[in-house]
Parts: structure tokens; C-alpha cells; sequence
């Protein structure tokens, strides 16, 4: 699917009886209600017991009190680092994910080489499925390095050491189980850690000629059906609000790319889903130009275009039972003599036009007009993703990302997708009396307001009115793409947000819209 390539030690899940002599640090997780107000040696007598020399005299000191999420670190001898994990039965997978990453950071720091995740001290089966797939996901996200143009002496460092890990569990049944989580994890964090590769990439590494060739390139080496709109196709097709975007552009290779999957031997497919991602390579905002530091990271608002790339990747990898199709709106918003400007009238490809209000509301120009490509390969479901608005992020900050719908019945699942995948999410209200703020005197509508409102949501609206209200469609602003604190597994500062929610949400309409029998992901 990708040329970066995230390595990965990790052995199956199995049954041991003893630990591995070979790890040199283990982390220990348990029932945070079974083992509350005991001491460690009472909490763990399994530990006391096959490393009852290294192991008592520690654990005896500890008033074992801990709530769910506590950590404790103790080095169990010269060679053996230890971290017991408490969990409550009932933590979410985003918990789960957060502990996992600061129970990994240690051990990675300090170089371990291989490492045992014990979870003999769980009671349950989905606590022995969510807690692996934790764990899995935190040390696949770990592994992850920036990608870095440095000089030859910092290029020849040494990488950082990645310990091999072995999950322990005390049931051959639970083991078996714990391997459908344990792969579906897997292609979940790939594609979580290739947004945040490609987020990272720097405006002349990822210029939308590159973006769009190495899209090619990709799909052709996973067998993935590749299709490309440039400026001249998207002239025919008279997408004229998102070719007002490109006008400014240096670089006139972008377009909107087609990447399609279709389940193997299958000649009709009853289901389609289509994602959308936003790419914009690099936005300067054009006449409404961005100004102080606000230019900076601005590399990074094609994330919801590598979302949508990554997801068509995972339905090849694992076989999804229905068609997956994405379209890329890749683009750059420069300034220049021919860029785009305010009080301009477009006309998009639906025919409806646009008044521009603010240059620097590009997003949901050239998504409009992809919204409309996608709507015509009659897909069940379209699900888009993009940085789309500063609005969102101050409405529920970055540890949470917004999302809306015109189908007011799929709020539900959404909410359940994020907490499944721990990818949180929090639906936007989508009623028409948002959309009275964008009536024009010159146009069928306007791209934004002036200033004031709830931007957010009257961008989602925008949005609207290029999809078929007979199409279900939600839309995710992505305002936890970046976190200076990182989010769940993932750490700071690109998140590579929205992998795992869509494919969790993909299981749940699945199941409850389409009648289908639920599907693994792997």
C-alpha cells in the first residue's frame, strides 16, 4: 500500500506458562476492581511467584490502591524492567489507548529489546481483544519516525532500538479470539501512520504533481483501480469552484484522483461506500492571505485526503465485503496574479453558484465539486474528511473531531464508531436555519459569512447542498488532526485522526443499515 514501511516484531498471541527469559521488561495488565486496595504480592501472585526473588521485596513496599489507568514502574533486578497496568473491566478503547502509550514510552526509551504484555490478569474476553489491540496499536505508533531531509552525519545515527513483543494470556480460546483484534489493529495503526507520513511531508516533497504520482504509484503496487481528473477534465466537467482554487497555483498538477477498490472475484457488488478527503498541499489563504504564524503547518491540510487514500488501502489489505472508492481533492491555495478573489461568482459542476466570500474557505470549494463526482458513482454512503475550519477546533478543542450528517438516524453510530476505535467523535446539528447566513443577492449561495457565526457547521451545510439528500452522507472536520499532546496510542503531534473511526463505523452500518452480517477487518 506504501513505500514507508512501519517494521514490526510483534509474535502472535499464545499461551506460556512462564515468562520469556528473553524479555528484558514486561508489562503486566490487570482488573483494576480485582486487585483494589491490595498489596502488588496479593494483586499479582503470579509475578511473586516466577520471579519471587526479583519481585517480592518490591511489591510488598506498594499499597497496590490503584484506579483504573494508574501505572507502576519498578525494575525487578539488573536486567528486568516491569510496568503493571490497571485497567477497569469496562475502560474504554480510548483509555486503553492512552495507557498503553505512556506503558510503552519507557520501554522504549530505555532500549528494550524484547518485551512480554501480560494479560493473564484479565477476566474477560473483550478485555483481552480491546486491551491487545491497545497495546498493539500503541507500540506499532511508536515505531513511527518522522521523515527528515537531514545532512549526512545526523542521517547516519543509529535508529532507534523497537523491542519485539509477545502477548501472554492464560486461555487457548482467548488467544484465538484475541487474534482477529490483534490483526485488525494492525492494518488500522498502518494506515493511521501513514496519514501522519504523509501530513508531515514537507509543500515541495508533496506538491500536488508528487502528491497525485505517488498516489499512483502506490495503488498500482497494492492492485488498486487508479483514475485521475486533472484541470482539463475538471474544465469539461465545468467544476468551476474548485478550478477557481488552482487558478493562482505554480504547480497546475493536481485534479481529483479516483482510488478504487472492489472485493476479489466479485462482478456486482450490492454496497458502495465513497470517502472524500480534502488535500490541499499548501494554503497561504490567496487574497484573504494568512498572516503571523498561522502560514506554518499549513503543509498539513491535505490530511483529510490521506484518510480517505489510507481507508480504500485497508478494504484491499483485508478484503472489505463491498466497494470502497476515494476522491482526492488535491490541490495547493497560493497567491498570485491569477488567484481567485472575493466577489468572484463560480459555478460548480451541480450547476449551482457560488459567491466568494473569504479565499481562505478553499476547502469546501474544492470539496463541493468532488462531493459531486462522488455523488455520480451512486454510492450507499459517503463519508468525507477534512481540515476544514479553525471553527471546529474552538467549538471542542483537538481531542475530539466534528462530525454531521444529513441523515439524523446515523448520529448514533457515529458516536459508537468513536468510541469503538477510540477515535472520539461529537455530532453537529445540520438543520436548514444554519444555511440562512449563506443566501446571496448574486449567487445560489454563499461560500461563508463575512465573519461571526458557528463557521463549522455553516461549512458543513455549504457542503450539503452538492450532495443528494437521497445519499447519506457525514461529513468529519478533522479538529483533532494535531495535538501537542498527541491522542490516544498516537503521540504528539500529528494524530493521523480518522483511520480507525471510519472503519469501526464501517462494521456498525454494516451491520445495522445494510442487513449484512458483521465484518472483521481483517
Amino acid at each position: 500500500m506504501i513505500d514507508i514501511k512501519v517494521p514490526c516484531s510483534t509474535n502472535a498471541i499464545a499461551p506460556q506458562k512462564t515468562w520469556n527469559e528473553k524479555w528484558d521488561s514486561v508489562i503486566v495488565v490487570v482488573d483494576s476492581k480485582r486487585v483494589q486496595g491490595r498489596n502488588l504480592v496479593e494483586a499479582l501472585p503470579f509475578l511473586a511467584r516466577e520471579n519471587r526473588e526479583l519481585c517480592v521485596a518490591f511489591a510488598q513496599r506498594i499499597d497496590f490502591k490503584a484506579k483504573s489507568g494508574d501505572t507502576f514502574f519498578f525494575d525487578a533486578g539488573p536486567s528486568l524492567r516491569v510496568a503493571v497496568v490497571s485497567l477497569a473491566e469496562g475502560a474504554d478503547i480510548f483509555e486503553a489507548l492512552s495507557v498503553a502509550r505512556d506503558a510503552w514510552d519507557p520501554i522504549f526509551n530505555a532500549k528494550s529489546k524484547a518485551t512480554g504484555v501480560d494479560l493473564r490478569g484479565l477476566s474477560g474476553a473483550r478485555e483481552v481483544q480491546a486491551f491487545s489491540d491497545a497495546f498493539f496499536s500503541a507500540h506499532l505508533a511508536r515505531q513511527f519516525e518522522t521523515p527528515k531531509q537531514t545532512s549526512g552525519a545526523d542521517s547516519d545515527k543509529r535508529k532507534p532500538t523497537v523491542p519485539a513483543v509477545e502477548f501472554w494470556t492464560h486461555s487457548s480460546e482467548l488467544v484465538e479470539f484475541s487474534k482477529v483484534g490483534w490483526s485488525e489493529a494492525r492494518a488500522m495503526t498502518e494506515g493511521t501512520n501513514w496519514v501522519r507520513y504523509l501530513s508531515l511531508l514537507p509543500p515541495d516533497t508533496l506538491s500536488p504533481s508528487l502528491y497525485v504520482k505517488k498516489l499512483k504509484k502506490d495503488a498500482a503496487g497494492a492492485g488498486i483501480d487508479f483514475a485521475f481528473f486533472d484541470e482539463k477534465s475538471l474544465a469539461k466537467r465545468k467544476a468551476g469552484a474548485f478550478l477557481a482554487v488552482t487558478r493562482g497555483a505554480e504547480d497546475h498538477g493536481g485534479g481529483i484522483v479516483s482510488l478504487r477498490y472492489r472485493p476479489k472475484g466479485s462482478k456486482s457488488v450490492a454496497r458502495k461506500v465513497a470517502f472524500v478527503g480534502k488535500g490541499i498541499t499548501f494554503d497561504t489563504g490567496g487574497h484573504n492571505l494568512k498572516t503571523d504564524g498561522h502560514m506554518l503547518g499549513m503543509h498539513m491540510d491535505m490530511a483529510g485526503s490521506a484518510v480517505a487514500a489510507a481507508l480504500v488501502f485497508c478494504a484491499k489489505k483485508n478484503q472489505w465485503p463491498f466497494e470502497v472508492e476515494a476522491f482526492l481533492a488535491i490541490a495547493e491555495n497560493s497567491i498570485g496574479p491569477k488567484a481567485y478573489r472575493c466577489n468572484e461568482v463560480v459555478k460548480a459542476s451541480n450547476g449551482k453558484t457560488i459567491e466568494v466570500i473569504d479565499t481562505d474557505a478553499e476547502g469546501r470549494m474544492v470539496l463541493s465539486d468532488t462531493l459531486v463526482l462522488a455523488a455520480e458513482s451512486k454510492p450507499d454512503l459517503i463519508v468525507d474528511f477534512a481540515t476544514l475550519t479553525g471553527s471546529c477546533i474552538r467549538a471542542i478543542g483537538k481531542n475530539f473531531s466534528g462530525v454531521y450528517s444529513n441523515l439524523r438516524e446515523l448520529h448514533p453510530d457515529l458516536v459508537e464508531a468513536g468510541r469503538r476505535s477510540g477515535e472520539r467523535v461529537w455530532p453537529f446539528p445540520l438543520d436548514a436555519d444554519y444555511g440562512k447566513c449563506l443566501k446571496s443577492d448574486v449567487a445560489d449561495t454563499k461560500q461563508c459569512r463575512v465573519s461571526g457565526g458557528v463557521d463549522h457547521i455553516e461549512a458543513a451545510y455549504f457542503l450539503s447542498q452538492f450532495v443528494p439528500e437521497k445519499i447519506p452522507w457525514v461529513h468529519t472536520d478533522l479538529s483533532a488532526a494535531e495535538n501537542d499532546d498527541g491522542l490516544a496510542h498516537v503521540p504528539p503531534k500529528v494524530t493521523g485522526f480518522g483511520v480507525r473511526f471510519a472503519a469501526r463505523l464501517m462494521q456498525l452500518v454494516v451491520q445495522r443499515h445494510w442487513h449484512g452480517p458483521d465484518f472483521r477487518l481483517a
